[in-house]
């Protein structure tokens, strides 16, 4: 969810501070946190233009009470521009309920100016903790080598020296990444070299940057010359589409989690208001981690009639936000059967 001022990127005449951050007040209250339980996470919004942080101006003035970078500057936000940023962060994080987290459009807002070191696994999910719900949306992904100013400006950005210092923000993503939902989309495909899936820079590409920054989402009708470039060619339809078969089912099959069994331990028999003990692998074959909290239940469900009883795991025993991508985890649990379940045969599922 995202509130966006959709003026384009000549005319974005923001309100000033203080009007902001009543408005961040009121939607809090009316919209957002009564929905909170089907909101994945809030694209902090309201600056500038496509409320991206970028290209803001005051109404009125037309003076830049905001900053930030503009795909074609190389002017940093003054003191008083990060100082109102910082005013109308800590006005979304105070609105909106604890339990959501917030994205935020340029890395150099929360790496530089807020939260220097990034989010560890020991930090995560203390959702009373600002730094905890932070999280990133990048809306230029892989556009150029700074992707549209998601990451400082250079008038070299092929230099060793930049090529250092970009990799300081893309390592800082990764480790949040792990933590928090990062997702975004991209907007032009000036650059094949870094956004086809058979890219040729050797520090960027989609499938290597989607899986080492863990994505949870993309836009999927956003860009269109983009998107059909990780298609399978086709002479009519997509001409622009990959040589080699394209990357789009991978990607589609990769971002967030996907949880797949490995091998389970299960008992063959257990009498009603008995316990019994049984382990679960897993492996976390997606990208991302969860990053909601969510009960874990054991289902069993009757073959010949259909009932299906669940049953709440234990939260201290299994966290599925803790399993990460790529890694594999064993889930051990002793259950009590409920009296009132029949003896029968049962499916059992998780």
């Amino acid at each position: 969810m995202s509130d966006k001022n959709d003026a384009g990127d000549n005319d974005n005449f923001d309100p000033n501070v203080s009007l902001m951050t009543d408005h961040i007040q009121q939607i809090s209250q009316q919209v957002i946190n009564p929905n909170k339980d089907v909101i994945a996470f809030v694209e902090a919004g309201f600056i500038g233009a496509y409320g991206e942080w970028h290209g803001s101006r005051r109404i009125g003035d037309k003076v830049d009470q905001f900053g930030g970078s503009d795909i074609s500057s190389s002017t940093n936000p003054s003191q008083a521009q990060i100082q109102n940023r910082l005013l109308v962060k800590n006005a979304l994080f105070t609105a909106i309920d604890k339990e959501i987290f917030i994205q935020f459009r340029y890395p150099e807002d929360f790496k530089d100016n807020w939260f220097p070191t990034a989010l560890t696994d020991e930090q995560a999910f203390n959702m009373q903790n600002d730094q905890s719900r932070t999280a990133h949306h990048n809306d230029c992904f892989l556009h150029s080598f700074n992707d549209a100013m998601t990451y400082p400006w250079s008038s070299n950005p092929t230099s060793q020296s930049y090529i250092q210092l970009r990799e300081t923000y893309l390592s800082y993503i990764q480790k949040m990444s792990r933590n928090v939902p990062i997702g975004g989309e991209s907007c032009a495909a000036t650059t094949p070299s870094i956004y086809r899936c058979d890219a040729t820079d050797p520090n960027r590409g989609a499938l290597r940057d989607l899986q080492r920054l863990g994505y949870t989402y993309l836009n999927n009708g956003f860009r269109r010359g983009v998107l059909s470039s990780w298609q399978p060619y086709d002479p009519v339809y997509r001409p622009d589409g990959d040589q080699n078969g394209g990357c789009y089912i991978d990607i589609e099959k990769s971002l967030g989690y996907r949880f797949v069994l490995q091998s389970a331990e299960v008992p063959t028999q257990v009498k009603p208001g008995g316990k019994f003990s049984f382990s679960l692998t897993l492996k976390n074959k997606g990208w991302a981690s969860l990053y909601n909290k969510r009960p874990v239940f054991i289902v069993l469900k009757n073959q010949a009639t259909g009932q299906q009883y669940q049953l709440e795991y234990p939260e201290s025993m299994a966290d599925p936000r803790r399993w990460k991508a790529d890694q594999t985890v064993s889930i051990p649990a002793i259950v009590e059967i409920p009296f009132s379940v029949p003896e029968g045969t049962y499916d059992l599922a998780v």
